[in-house]
């Protein structure tokens, strides 16, 4: 299910560049980069928890 999120949100940035294309406002441009960082610290802060959550679980796996 998330993947098919990142999909449609992907979708959606693509007509936002396409709307800064056509409109030479840097508070757009600034907003635009801000969602793309903030989406991609998302992934980035998932990726991250599930890495550290396996190393967890193995570590305690091994003392016991």
């Amino acid at each position: 299910m998330k993947m098919e999120g990142t999909g449609g949100s992907s979708r959606g940035q693509r007509s936002e560049v396409n709307a800064l294309q056509s409109s030479s406002s840097k508070e757009k441009r600034y907003s635009y980069t801000i969602r793309r960082c903030a989406g991609a610290m998302c992934v980035a802060e998932i990726g991250v928890v599930l890495v550290s959550h396996r190393a967890e679980a193995s570590t305690e796996e091994t003392p016991s």
